[in-house]
């Protein structure tokens, strides 16, 4: 809970500017969430979302991957 958290979602030609993706911080129950659109002309294939969170002096980072079809 109150985290600062930020996002980056990173395709084949770079990282996303896309409306939705800035940073949040997390609710009483330690959530956040971020929506945004994938553009029709995304090039399909497996693409990282980078997710950093930073409270009282401590950061963590987490790297998922994700699909575009």
């Amino acid at each position: 809970p109150g985290a600062y958290c930020t996002i980056t979602v990173i395709y084949k030609s770079g990282p996303s500017q896309a409306a939705g993706l800035g940073p949040q911080t997390a609710d009483p129950n330690g959530t956040v969430t971020w929506q945004w659109k994938v553009g029709s002309s995304t090039a399909r294939g497996v693409w990282s979302i980078v997710v950093t969170s930073e409270r009282q002096g401590e950061k963590e980072t987490l790297e998922i991957p994700f699909e575009v079809r």
